[in-house]
């Protein structure tokens, strides 16, 4: 069994020091890649998990992109022959031999960029924007799915909660990377909202909300929604029951 994760090396500029690093795992819910302080240059890559026979579990890194670098493209003899002292001019072009371009930040540092790599900023020039819906399940469990058209499918068995979101992908090395989530929405649950007045006016006829209402108690719940099964989920200040978004929807004229 093979077990696939997408991964993000990011490479940063502290004290001076080029070697600080950090690996960053690509979930949906974060932004696995932008402009950040500090932040030099970044490249994917694929972390492979395999669970052999014998039970042990061996783990690979695989397909490397190319450095995204966070700077200014500039040709290098080019910028070498205006910004460099004439003592060091030599001694530069040496050490960038070979290098057509080079990222060059804010502060003027230089890093030569090989053929294949690219500029963040340019890339994200073109980038393609697709729309997602997370499901949430009576079991906890939660899954992702493109939206293709303005219909949402909400008829999976043990569907209790969804909510929307834009992805933005970038095209390198002939794949497509995601750079940025945003306009992720509230989410939205098929049940019955539940004040924590309401849950204590319930408890006293119905034992079942005694558990409910000490857990609300105890983390300062406001509001829940009573889904199927008996079960509960906490609501945000934001969050809203499906009825609760329809009604919104016919307000907005959706």
């Amino acid at each position: 069994m093979r077990i696939l994760e997408n991964y993000i090396e990011k490479h940063y500029l502290i004290n001076n020091q080029y070697n600080h690093f950090k690996i960053v795992k690509e979930p949906l819910s974060e932004n696995p890649l932008s402009q950040e302080e500090n932040l030099i240059r970044a490249r994917f890559y694929t972390r492979v998990a395999e669970l052999t026979v014998d039970g042990l579990v061996h783990e690979n890194n695989e397909n490397y992109s190319n450095y995204i670098y966070f700077g200014q493209r500039e040709n290098t003899e080019e910028y070498l022959e205006k910004s460099a002292k004439k003592e060091n001019l030599e001694n530069l072009k040496k050490f960038f031999a070979g290098a057509k371009y080079l990222s060059v930040n804010s502060l003027g540092d230089c890093y030569a960029m090989k053929p294949s790599d690219a500029i963040y900023d340019e890339l994200i020039k073109n980038v393609e924007t697709r729309h997602y819906i997370e499901k949430k399940y009576i079991d906890k469990t939660k899954k992702v799915e493109e939206i293709y058209d303005d219909n949402l499918d909400l008829s999976d068995d043990g569907l209790i909660g969804y909510r929307l979101f834009d992805s933005k992908y970038i095209s390198f090395n002939g794949k497509s990377y995601l750079i940025e989530n945003l306009d992720v929405t509230y989410w939205v649950y098929f049940g019955k909202r539940l004040s924590y007045q309401e849950v204590i006016s319930l408890s006293k006829d119905y034992s079942k909300y005694d558990k409910v209402l000490e857990i609300m108690k105890k983390f300062n719940i406001k509001d829940v929604c009573e889904v199927a099964d008996g079960k509960y989920f906490p609501l945000t200040s934001i969050d809203k029951t499906y009825d609760e978004q329809k009604e919104q929807n016919k307000l907005l004229k959706i």
